[in-house]
């Protein structure tokens, strides 16, 4: 792939001795190897101690770990250097690499080829021009001046066009193949894999040389293509130079070769292993391949894999079976239903017995249970709902609940404790001073066997307080446990006469004692009244159609 640059890249790395680099930590005021796009070749400096390695190598994804591979180009040792796990690498452009202007003016590049996507100028100069097309612009149509017509060539534009289609096209195939290679490692681990450029030997008897392979058919003939490889030689030292032994390769174990650049790959099944001398044959039968050596880098990723066997009989089927242990899911149950049927049914049956013959009810209940009593039982919770709100919550825990928020309008709706506390017909009580007589007060805090008003006048008397009274029983009731109704009703006698007589509303705590209750008068004044109080006399109170909330 091509060769990216980015500024102040700057990480820890953490492996340990000659093996690729395996990104760490990004260092602070720096950004990370993640700005490089996977499968890129970058320049890279390691420092480690007094030991340093400059090189170039391709930005991976291994299973999840971010790695570069070494080639060095130069070091402290003359080679790769010995990785202590505390290293650090930073992105860098080395000077032997670097294009200069000269002071002339001019870029000189004696000993390269250059490859270049357009050249734009009024003179090209060279003793050889190498191209795959010729690329004149043009006007439409076609007259003596229009050379684009004339030569029957592409225009610029046209294969400028066609260029940023195959680019996208070769950048899917490369994130497909990583995407690949990453799912194939989830499922398979690897127990050898390295980088080996592919390069004919003069002989096809001859072993590879050093982070070389190449292929043979069944003729013993070199081949290009995956298709006929009978036989795949490496040698054991890769392109990074890592040395394989091939300790952890078995007959029957899959050998995966790819291009992370196009789309050619080869996977084989191992039929014999050969050890030679420095190299490893590989007898093999392809099961799927497309392409081969041919393409746009002779380098191929190799990955030798094992396929575990797996318990069919573990597995439940597309349609049918039944699930004899336990199930856990980790993601969304969608129910859909085929039609005609418009319903996906959860039949709930009896206990069967181990040989699966029925065993009956037994005469105990059996069915669906669901368990809110697992984990964090306080917020246990299994709720029904739809895109408007929650409509029935049931919770687990020391205080199991279950919250119904949804209409109630029919005859079968459930209910819920506040539909009832506003609709069914409460329990009314009346509180009496009981036979006792009761001393009138000025409004203010209240002691057993008091009741106060704002005046004492009966006519002006718009608020009464209230702390002690008596309930049918007998017992001594408070009046802070209890609320009006709409047919609460006050009535006040003195020595056998009725002085007032008047419905109560507003039963709230008294503004001069949390503990006592003030109400004031419905209407505009009390049905029937007679004089006023006075702090010298004892009087008879009772009051009716009183709810009770304690």
């Amino acid at each position: 792939m091509a060769l990216e640059l980015r500024d102040r890249i700057y990480t820890e790395c953490t492996n340990y001795g000659f093996s690729d680099i395996i990104i760490g930590e990004t260092k602070e005021g720096y950004q990370g190897w993640d700005v490089i796009t996977l499968g890129a070749t970058v320049y890279y400096t390691i420092t480690d101690d007094l030991q340093w390695e400059v090189g170039y190598g391709q930005y991976l994804d291994r299973a999840g770990t971010k790695e570069i591979t070494r080639n060095v180009l130069s070091s402290s040792t003359g080679g790769k250097i010995d990785l202590s796990g505390k290293a650090s690498v930073f992105l860098t452009y080395p000077s032997e690499k670097a294009v200069i202007l000269n002071t002339d003016g001019n870029i000189q590049l004696p000993n390269a080829n250059s490859r270049f996507k357009n050249i734009i100028g009024h003179d090209v100069t060279s003793e050889n021009v190498v191209t795959t097309a010729l690329i004149v612009d043009g006007t439409e149509g076609l007259n003596d001046s229009n050379l684009a017509g004339l030569l029957n060539v592409y225009k610029k534009d046209e294969i400028d066009e066609q260029q940023e289609v195959q680019d996208v096209q070769i950048e899917k195939n490369k994130q497909n193949i990583v995407e690949l290679e990453e799912e194939i490692e989830a499922l398979a681990p690897s127990f050898d894999r390295g980088d080996w450029d592919y390069k004919e030997p003069s002989n096809p008897a001859n072993m590879p040389e050093e982070g070389t392979y190449f292929l043979l058919d069944n003729a013993q003939n070199l081949t290009t293509d995956f298709a006929n490889a009978h036989e795949i030689l490496f040698n054991n030292k890769d392109v990074q130079d890592i040395n394989h032994t091939w300790s952890t390769v078995e007959v029957g174990q899959s050998i995966e070769l790819f291009d992370s650049v196009d789309k050619d790959y080869l996977l084989a099944k191992i039929e014999e292993i050969t050890l030679e001398s420095g190299a490893v044959k590989f007898q093999v039968t392809v099961e799927q391949s497309e392409g081969g050596v041919v393409g746009e880098t002779s380098r191929v990723r190799v990955k030798i894999f094992e396929i575990p066997e797996v318990d069919i009989s573990t597995l439940m089927p597309k349609s049918g079976g039944t699930f004899t242990g336990e199930v856990k899911h980790k993601k969304n149950i969608f129910i859909e239903p085929t039609m005609p049927s418009r319903f996906v049914n959860i039949i709930n049956r009896y206990a069967t017995n181990a040989d699966g013959s029925s065993a009956g009810t037994g005469n105990q209940t059996f069915g669906i249970n669901f368990d809110l009593d697992y984990g964090n039982t306080g917020y246990n919770t299994v709720k029904f709902s739809n895109r408007v709100a929650d409509i029935l919550t049931l919770k687990g825990g020391t205080k199991p609940s279950a919250k119904y928020r949804g209409e109630i309008e029919h005859e079968h709706d459930i209910v819920t404790k506040e539909y009832v506390d506003n609709n069914a017909t409460p329990t009314l009580h009346t509180l009496t001073s009981a036979g006792n007589t009761m001393k009138y007060v000025s409004a203010r805090s209240l002691n057993d066997n008091q009741f106060g008003a704002s005046n004492a006048s009966m006519g002006s008397n718009k608020t009464f307080y209230f702390y002690k009274l008596y309930d049918a029983n007998g017992a001594t009731a408070t009046a802070n446990s209890y609320e009006a109704t709409e047919s609460t009703m006050l009535e006040i006698w003195s020595n056998g006469d009725l002085i007032i007589k008047t419905g109560l509303k507003n039963w709230q705590p008294s503004s001069y004692s949390s503990g006592d209750r003030q109400a004031s008068i419905s209407g505009y004044g009390p049905m029937t009244y007679s004089g006023s109080l006075s702090t010298s006399y004892n009087y008879g109170v009772v009051i009716s159609g009183l709810k009770k909330t304690a």
